[in-house]
């Protein structure tokens, strides 16, 4: 409660005059709802920063962000490095316009965020969400308890990208709540030609943080289909796997995914590289 507080009070400062500060730079907040991505998000997977940061070191070219939300990825960019070229991919309408507004209003030229999905197809798909900054939102059934969805437009993104004319990724990252694997069929021809390495998310069959609540047997038996089709999506690719120590950043060499281990169980951030 009092963190909500503080989030309500905080938004109505930026309305006052106050900038938010990313790295070295601050930055006007324009609109209450806008000011979402303008809140404190150290606490929001402090890891990512790390591992961001080491990439954009690593590589010139674009950050591709697969699932913006409210810009938690996005900030964290722009306090390393502003002038990196940004493009993230959002569905959830409201979201996408809260972070195209905080864009318009910084003259972030670098900048940019569609409102679409990335996937392997062309289509509209159904898009569960509860709320207009829902975090689990997914285009995956039964991802997402959420009772009604919205159609949302789907791409490939080996198309979007071409259309864009990107010909250099520093690296991209993909939260997109179970259908990571959609996404990166959709970029295969990007993955081979231009060889970015993939920041991305593999859920475990189980639920909860304190006490851990393991999911139904046909859900935990379509997870793991689907997170041996992503591994073998890699390994066709030649791309290396390393999960992600979400307590420092660091990474460490797997081999496929762990999903049903609840007492060692080690987090849900992945990384791909390509071997060579």
């Amino acid at each position: 409660m009092l963190d909500r507080i503080i989030w309500h009070v905080t938004r109505c400062l930026f309305q006052l005059g106050l900038r938010a500060h990313f790295g070295p730079n601050s930055y006007k907040v324009i609109g209450y709802h806008s000011g979402r991505i303008a809140l404190p998000n150290d606490k929001h997977e402090p890891f990512m920063k790390i591992v961001v940061k080491r990439l954009l070191a690593e590589r010139q070219g674009a950050f591709i962000d697969v699932g913006v939300n409210i810009g938690q990825t996005f900030t964290k960019v722009l306090a390393i490095e502003k002038s990196r070229i940004y493009i993230g991919f959002e569905p959830q309408m409201s979201c996408c316009f809260n972070v195209d507004q905080f864009i318009r209003a910084n003259h972030l030229s670098n900048s940019r965020i569609i409102p679409i999905a990335l996937s392997n197809s062309n289509n509209l798909s159904l898009f569960m969400a509860k709320g207009q900054a829902d975090e689990c939102a997914s285009l995956v059934s039964g991802r997402n308890s959420a009772q009604d969805g919205e159609y949302v437009q789907c791409r490939v993104g080996d198309e979007v990208l071409s259309e864009m004319k990107i010909d250099s990724i520093a690296a991209i990252k993909i939260d997109v709540e179970g259908a990571e694997l959609q996404v990166i069929q959709g970029l295969r021809d990007t993955l081979r030609q231009l060889r970015p390495p993939v920041i991305f998310e593999v859920l475990p069959n189980f639920s909860g943080v304190v006490h851990r609540v393991r999911h139904d047997e046909i859900t935990c038996d379509e997870n793991r289909s689907t997170a041996k089709s992503l591994a073998k999506e890699f390994q066709q690719l030649n791309y290396a796997l390393f999960q992600i120590d979400e307590h420092n950043g660091n990474e460490f060499p797997i081999d496929e995914f762990e999903l049903d281990d609840i007492d060692n169980f080690k987090g849900t951030s992945f990384i791909a590289r390509p071997k060579t």
